[in-house]
C-alpha cells in the first residue's frame, strides 16, 4: 500500500511540474504539397529548441489559423514528435489543413498587400515521461505575404 501511495505522489508531483513550451528556431521551408477538396497536406521543416531538462514528445497539435480577423484555415498534426533534452532538433511534421469556405480567395487577396497579422491559437498535447500535459497557445503576429504570391 505504502508503494501504491508513493506512486501516486510521485506522479502528482511529476503532474504539476512546469513544463516550458519548446521554441521555433528557424523555419525551413514546407515540402510535399498534395490538395484535395478541402484539405492541403504539407511537411512542415523547422529546427525547434527544447528548453526542458527532459526529453519532450509532442503528440497532438490542432491550431487555427486567423488572418485580419477573419478564420482562414485548422492545422492538425497528429504525427508524435519527440524533442531530446536541452537540445535544437531538426523536424519535419506531417500537416493536414482543412480550408475555410473562401480561403484560396482570402490567400489571393493577401498576396497584394505587403503584410497581414496572423493569429495562431491552439493547443498542443506533449509530456515527460509517462506524465502528459495539454498546452495551449496564442500567437499574434505581423507576417509578410510575399510568400503567398505563386512563382
Amino acid at each position: 500500500m505504502r508503494i501504491v501511495s508513493f506512486c501516486l505522489a510521485f506522479l502528482f508531483l511529476c503532474s504539476c511540474s512546469p513544463l516550458l513550451m519548446p521554441e521555433i528556431e528557424s523555419f525551413d521551408g514546407v515540402s510535399g504539397l498534395k490538395m484535395n477538396d478541402k484539405k492541403v497536406s504539407i511537411s512542415v521543416n523547422a529546427r525547434v529548441d527544447n528548453p526542458n531538462k527532459k526529453r519532450v514528445s509532442i503528440e497532438k497539435l490542432i491550431t487555427k489559423v486567423i488572418v485580419n480577423d477573419k478564420m482562414l484555415a485548422t492545422v492538425y498534426a497528429n504525427e508524435k514528435v519527440v524533442l531530446e533534452k536541452t537540445s535544437v532538433t531538426d523536424v519535419s511534421i506531417p500537416v493536414e489543413i482543412a480550408l475555410e469556405p473562401g480561403a484560396f480567395f482570402r490567400m489571393g487577396m493577401l498576396a497584394l498587400k505587403d503584410s497581414a497579422d496572423f493569429i495562431f491559437k491552439g493547443s498542443a498535447r506533449g509530456g515527460l515521461g509517462i506524465v502528459r500535459k495539454r498546452i495551449r497557445f496564442k500567437i499574434d503576429q505581423r507576417l509578410p505575404t510575399n510568400q503567398l504570391k505563386l512563382p
